[in-house]
């Protein structure tokens, strides 16, 4: 009898980890799947400024005026336009139009106020200007990029001259954190699981518990483990504490969703059997 509950206490248990495991995965992708929607959504925006003609047209007016006074006024209309894009759009904290060719003003245009020699220096601006091709998508500020806001996430796009090739300007939509945050909320895949979004070094840029965990680093090196493929899931050892680690990679950014559960959550309906047998 001893034997035979042992040996059904370790098959359930089996069983049971082996299904948790399957649904807190099938969570997870859902849960990424929706972010993913949430991420397109900005990136949709952002292409607006290469593909909508009357942007392209306004874009161009600032570079080619024929004077101080024409540019000026030509910028005062963009400033205007950028201004009702983010009134009209939700989860848009700010937005700004960054100058990168000489023939244009050094003035930012757009919400806020950034500092343009500030800005020229960030790692994400001079990758905007790398590829010409590919927004980049900016880690949580947890102040933001204006200097004391509230915290933001930011995708970063460099618009070439109008029928050229050269970068003009550097397009910085600044996202407001709430609008991811709200789709973590109350996400959880177990009983003392965590739910995050990581950066490629295993930052967490936001946290289904809360802001308190932004900018912190992920106990679990999921860079580490999930170098290959876009979703998978493996055991791992912290604090002496086993857990199931669990990770999705978005489409749309170079992020990742990833949750950990602890093992012994996992198993809990099969310690009735061990008690028993005991």
């Amino acid at each position: 009898m001893l034997l035979m509950g042992y040996f059904s206490y370790q098959i359930s248990k089996s069983v049971i980890e082996s299904k948790v495991s399957e649904s807190s995965q099938a969570t997870l992708k859902q849960l990424s799947d929706k972010l993913d929607l949430v991420f397109d959504k900005f990136n949709d925006f952002s292409l607006q400024f290469v593909a909508d003609v009357t942007l392209q047209n306004m874009i161009g007016s600032t570079m080619y005026a024929s004077d101080d006074s024409a540019r000026t006024n030509a910028e005062r209309e963009l400033n205007n336009k950028l201004q009702s894009m983010v009134l009209g759009t939700s989860g848009v904290e700010n937005l700004n139009l960054i100058p990168v060719s000489s023939k244009l003003s050094e003035r930012v245009l757009g919400t806020g106020k950034l500092e343009l020699e500030k800005v020229q220096q960030a790692a994400w601006y001079q990758e905007a200007l790398k590829d010409l091709n590919q927004g980049v998508w900016i880690p949580t500020q947890p102040t933001g990029f204006q200097n004391g806001g509230n915290p933001t996430l930011g995708l970063a796009r460099a618009l070439r001259e109008p029928g050229g090739t050269d970068p003009i300007y550097v397009v910085l939509i600044e996202i407001q954190d709430r609008a991811i945050q709200d789709q973590l909320q109350g996400a959880q895949l177990g009983e003392g699981g965590t739910v995050s979004i990581l950066d490629s070094q295993d930052g967490i840029l936001l946290d289904a518990s809360g802001r308190d965990m932004i900018g912190g680093k992920s106990a679990v090196a999921f860079s580490t483990q999930a170098k290959d493929g876009d979703s998978g899931m493996f055991v791992t050892d912290e604090s002496g504490t086993k857990s199931l680690a669990i990770y999705n990679r978005f489409k749309s950014n170079p992020w990742m969703a990833a949750g950990t559960i602890p093992v012994g959550e996992l198993v809990k309906d099969a310690r009735k059997i061990y008690n028993l047998t005991v």
